[in-house]
C-alpha cells in the first residue's frame, strides 16, 4: 500500500510539470498584454527605425531615443524620416542608449497632422523667431524660426552667418518635426513661448544646442 501511494504521488508531480509546461508555452506563444506608444522615425536603416518617442509617454521617460525592429512593420508604408508611427510591443525596454524593444509586434504608420491644428493641441505655439537662451551677442545668437503661412522653417546659429537650415515642418501633440536640407530636428514645445531641442538626428553641427532651449522674441 505506501509503495502504490508512493508511485501514486510521483505520477501527480509528473503530470503537474507537464502542465505548468505547457501552459508557459502558450503564454509566450500568445501575449496577453500589449502596449502602444507613438514616436517620430529620427533614422531609418536596414533592420530596424531610431524613433523619438512622444513626449510625457512612458516610453519617453525610459529613453529618448528607442530603437524598433522594421520586422513587422507595414510593407505599405513608404517610410520617410519624420513620419510619425504608432508602436505595439510586449512592454519590455532594453535600459540601453538608444533603448531597444526585444519585442515588437506592429508598426503603423499615422497621418501628419497640419500647423492648423496647432490650436488644439494644449499649448499654443506663436509663429515667429525663438531665440536661445545663453549669453550672446544680438546678431551670434542662435535662433529658429516658425512660419505657419507657408509652414517653413528656419535653423541658423547667428543673423549675421549666412548659413541656416531650411525646411518644413510639422506638429504631433507636443512636438516638432522639422525636415531639412540635411538632417531632422525634434523640438519639444514647453508653453507658448519655450520650445526645446530635442534632437539634431545626425547633424553634428548642431549636436551641442540639444537640450537648450529656444524663447520666442516679438519684433514689435
Amino acid at each position: 500500500m505506501k509503495k502504490f501511494l508512493m508511485i501514486l504521488f510521483a505520477l501527480i508531480c509528473l503530470l503537474g510539470l507537464v502542465a505548468c509546461e505547457g501552459r508557459s508555452g502558450k503564454d509566450f506563444d500568445k501575449p496577453d498584454d500589449l502596449y502602444t506608444f507613438e514616436a517620430t522615425i529620427l533614422e531609418i536603416h536596414d533592420s530596424y527605425f531610431l524613433v523619438a518617442p512622444e513626449a510625457g509617454s512612458q516610453e519617453a521617460n525610459s529613453s529618448d531615443k528607442i530603437q524598433v525592429s522594421t520586422q513587422n512593420a507595414d510593407p505599405s508604408a513608404q517610410w520617410q524620416v519624420g513620419d510619425l508611427v504608432r508602436i505595439t510591443y510586449n512592454g519590455q525596454i532594453q535600459e540601453l542608449y538608444p533603448a531597444i524593444l526585444p519585442q515588437v509586434y506592429k508598426v503603423e504608420k499615422l497621418p501628419l497632422v497640419s500647423t492648423e491644428e496647432v490650436g488644439n493641441t494644449s499649448t499654443t505655439l506663436k509663429p515667429g523667431y525663438y531665440y536661445l537662451v545663453g549669453e550672446y551677442e544680438e546678431w551670434t545668437t542662435p535662433y529658429v524660426n516658425i512660419n505657419f503661412d507657408d509652414n517653413s522653417f528656419a535653423f541658423g546659429e547667428g543673423a549675421i552667418i549666412s548659413y541656416a537650415e531650411h525646411g518644413s515642418f510639422k506638429i504631433k501633440g507636443e512636438m516638432i518635426t522639422a525636415s531639412t536640407q540635411n538632417t531632422t530636428f525634434v523640438f519639444q514645445i514647453k508653453d507658448a513661448s519655450t520650445i526645446i531641442l530635442i534632437d539634431c538626428g545626425n547633424y553634428e553641427a548642431f549636436a551641442k544646442y540639444e537640450g537648450s532651449a529656444f524663447v520666442y522674441h516679438s519684433e514689435n
